[in-house]
């Protein structure tokens, strides 16, 4: 029996943070229903589920597109959850397999999921604020020129753009396009903007992924700390992102003394079943 389950994950209260789906165990599922069974969740991401090697499980993740991508913050605190809560997984440290490499989680602790990242990569960019402001639907007033636009990646990149207030955050209105052209010419999956210093607020758009606006998003939070490590004298980091959904988030991350970035944040199981598929049926979808 395959479990499909849909979580939100950075919050404790049901239709808060971000959603995603859960299906586990997906080791008998043809790669076709992968790619399409996310579009029917209509989750940001859905995260496959395969059974331990070596004590290890699989973490796959997909849009509803069909685009796998290599890391998915809140999929990974998703799927912990939906783990942690039938017993399959225990409190402590464990290890999961991804697209980005082998990862470190801990379970039950403070937050209660918690994830160390994929190798951290900070670059400043040469970048035309006023074409990352049109991108952004901002005035070019309201980038924040004291601290770089940089491309930052934890397993997955993002174009990180300080802006000078949480008002501009919350007003901008994004043209899509333009971001989708700047994401694929500067090598990063979307913009993840910010405004804050410790306490952040936050908005992501990754249409190139095939994500308009993602509503709380655990690797821009990563690469957020990594970011305000190297530009802000910051070793930790909280952000709240969600607002233009109307179910805000919270994400904490931090760096660890290796230079690597953690994110961590709780979640809560909104609808829990199975997939009704025959086998015959998956495999003529394949």
């Amino acid at each position: 029996m395959i479990r499909v389950c849909v979580i939100d994950a950075f919050t404790r209260d049901p239709f808060g943070g971000n959603r995603a789906g859960v299906v586990y165990w997906a080791d008998a599922l043809p790669d076709g229903v992968v790619r399409r069974l996310p579009g029917e969740i209509a989750s940001s991401e859905t995260v496959f589920v395969y059974r331990p090697v070596g004590g290890v499980p699989r973490f796959r993740f997909v849009t509803p597109t069909g685009v796998e991508v290599d890391a998915c913050g809140h999929g990974t605190v998703a799927a912990l959850h939906a783990l942690h809560e039938v017993g399959l997984v225990r409190e402590g440290l464990m290890r999961v397999t991804t697209n980005a490499g082998e990862l470190v989680a801990s379970v039950g602790g403070d937050p209660t999921y918690a994830i160390r990242m994929a190798e951290t990569r900070v670059r400043p960019l040469e970048v035309e604020r006023a074409r990352v402001a049109e991108a952004l639907g901002v005035d070019p007033a309201n980038v924040d020129h004291a601290i770089p636009v940089a491309r930052v990646s934890v397993g997955l990149p993002w174009l990180m753009v300080p802006l000078k207030s949480v008002e501009a955050i919350l007003s901008a209105r994004p043209k899509f396009e333009s971001i989708r052209a700047l994401s694929v010419d500067l090598g990063a999956v979307g913009i993840y903007t910010f405004s804050g210093s410790g306490e952040f607020v936050a908005r992501a758009f990754a249409p190139a992924i095939g994500v308009e606006e993602d509503p709380v998003t655990g690797t821009g939070a990563a690469c957020l700390a990594a970011y305000a490590s190297s530009y802000m004298r910051l070793e930790a980091v909280e952000v709240r992102q969600g607002h233009a959904f109307g179910r805000v988030g919270v994400v904490r991350a931090w760096v660890d003394e290796g230079g690597r970035a953690w994110i961590g944040g709780e979640a809560v199981t909104v609808i829990r079943g199975e997939l009704a598929l025959e086998p015959g049926q998956a495999r003529r979808v394949a």
